[in-house]
């Protein structure tokens, strides 16, 4: 029988991998992951901690096929070079899965597409060719609930080829922790995590919006699912399988439809990660610094914004609302261009998900222009979602002597002047100011769209004629 290798990208799993079952059937697998040199760029995509859990999910994987008498071999290079190469060293075809990518994946992808030694799979709920859109959910559900095939118990030991070590890569590009409270990588903890879950399901969508309940209401698998340690359909079917029939089971399971529709949106169109879906609003954002430093840093003067990047910067992760609040203050309230902060939070997230992360940062500076922009109030955000302060003291140091009353805006105009943290930065913006003056950009780019195509009647979601076909 012939070899055949099996390429593994972000499906770091041997369960539910439809290039390594047909692998198995077709010849024998030869299971590598290729450590490409654009991982350790100076200005990368991703945070060394995002590295390290990839490392401990390959290490997870090897395990994986040691368990099956096999071994993932981890190799080193220009990634369709090192396969090429390799596959005509063996005289073998070259197996994946499909994927959805940033763009350096997707040029990648482009090297070997003509390539007849290569051949693409899916294994996931994505539809790679021209579709109805009103088919979409049907193909979805159709994909999550079809019996996963099994692998045998059993696969031949490969040819040895010459790779590294995971430890040696991470030493010689200085890799190193720097974050809190991250995740262990890979499926023995993607499994773990998510059973732990679904043992408490019934707390999820009421644990979701504060950042005080949301880090264990939460499943936590995201990070998992981005490099594919489990697939969609496995979480699906588990739940299914493990919890009974109620509202948080419906609204848990709707967040996977969720998570496939973004992707599916970033397969339609690519240019997700840096190009406005509606070009109307391609020049949204005045990039301002001074503004952007302190957004960063954590420094706006408003404690929940502050605490959310300082919490995203430290551990890798906050939760969705908080993602949401800190995106519309960075594109609405600070008329930053979306794109940067985008950068920023894929950067710093360890769950990164391109197409979730793109595709919701549009939607949060309304460059989609699908409905008008939802502008977070930090304050009232601040007063419902923390409502002790409690997160905010957590990840702001200065303003833990703070009283209660004074927490959420410890620079509100007070005769207790000497209750003020001197060390705590005034507001960098006057907030109703600069909610008026979002609402009033949104509206002049809409009418001046309008005039422009001399339809004065034109609706929003109508002069979207690209990417209501996406939606």
């Amino acid at each position: 029988m012939k070899h055949i290798l099996v390429w593994h990208r972000r499906d770091l799993r041997t369960t539910d991998n439809a290039a390594l079952l047909a692998a198995t059937q077709d010849g024998i697998p030869v299971p590598v992951f290729v450590i490409d040199p654009f991982f350790f760029r100076e200005k990368r995509e991703t945070c060394d901690d995002r590295i390290l859990f990839m490392r401990e999910c390959l290490e997870d994987l090897q395990e994986q096929y040691r368990q099956k008498g096999s071994e993932l071999q981890i190799l080193y290079g220009n990634t369709p070079d090192v396969l090429v190469e390799l596959a005509e060293q063996l005289n073998a075809r070259v197996y994946y899965n499909f994927d959805t990518n940033m763009p350096f994946g997707r040029t990648r992808d482009n090297k070997i597409a003509g390539n007849n030694r290569f051949k693409g799979f899916s294994s996931d709920a994505i539809i790679r060719t021209p579709y109805n859109r009103t088919e979409w959910r049907e193909h979805c559900t159709k994909h999550f609930q079809t019996p996963i095939p099994e692998l045998p118990k059993n696969l031949p030991l490969p040819p040895q080829l010459k790779q590294i070590l995971l430890a040696e890569i991470m030493h010689t590009y200085g890799i190193k922790k720097q974050k809190q409270n991250v995740p262990k990588g890979g499926t023995a903890s993607a499994k773990k995590r998510l059973l732990d879950f679904l043992s408490r399901i019934q707390e999820y969508p009421r644990s979701i919006s504060s950042p005080n309940t949301a880090e264990n209401g939460c499943s936590r698998i995201s990070a998992h699912l981005s490099f594919g340690c489990m697939s969609i359909r496995e979480v699906y079917q588990a739940t299914r399988k493990y919890t009974k029939q109620s509202r948080a089971q419906a609204f848990f399971l709707a967040r996977l439809y969720w998570n496939q529709h973004f992707t599916q949106k970033m397969q339609d169109f690519p240019q997700l990660s840096t190009t406005a879906v509606n070009p109307v609003f391609a020049t949204q954002g005045e990039y301002d610094e001074e503004k952007t430093r302190a957004w960063k840093e954590g420094r706006t003067g408003y404690p929940l914004v502050d605490a959310s990047i300082r919490c995203l910067k430290q551990t890798g992760w906050i939760n969705f609302r908080m993602r949401a609040m800190i995106a519309s203050f960075y594109c609405d309230l600070l008329n930053q261009p979306w794109q940067i902060g985008a950068d920023f939070m894929h950067y710093h997230l360890i769950d990164a998900d391109t197409a979730i992360n793109y595709a919701q940062w549009q939607m949060q500076a309304g460059v989609v222009g699908a409905h008008p922009p939802r502008i977070y109030n930090p304050i009232k955000q601040a007063y419902e979602q923390d409502p002790e302060g409690t997160f905010i003291k957590q990840w702001v140091p200065e303003l833990q002597e703070t009283p209660l009353e004074r927490i959420h805006e410890p620079h509100k105009p007070t005769l207790l002047i000497e209750l003020i943290p001197q060390k705590y930065p005034a507001p960098i913006i006057e907030l109703s100011t600069a909610t008026q003056q979002a609402r009033n950009r949104y509206k002049q780019t809409i009418q001046q769209a309008r005039n422009a195509l001399k339809q004065p009647e034109i609706r929003t979601r109508a002069s979207l004629s690209a990417w209501k076909k996406r939606t």
